[in-house]
């Protein structure tokens, strides 16, 4: 998991890429209050998601494999849109 600041309006976009393995990424982001605020996955090897901050505070960032049965390395990358 990661964790990053956020306050309301902001827009965030993550950028995840396997780098090694057989990974198929999957994102997910939680609000402060731990309840989920954007998901993504794919089979392929890469995805982008954007996502519009609704409350201020610390957000989580959990990623992992689609079907939680393959591993391998990845590459995340996170921006301000706003």
């Amino acid at each position: 998991t990661y964790d990053f600041c956020g306050a309301v309006g902001d827009v965030i976009r993550l950028d995840m890429s396997q780098t090694s393995g057989t990974l198929n990424p999957q994102v997910t982001i939680y609000r402060p209050d731990e309840t989920q605020l954007c998901d993504k996955f794919t089979g392929g090897s890469s995805l982008t998601v954007e996502c519009a901050l609704d409350v201020a505070g610390t957000y989580t960032i959990l990623v992992g494999d689609l079907n939680r049965d393959d591993t391998g390395g990845s590459q995340l990358f996170l921006a301000k849109l706003n």
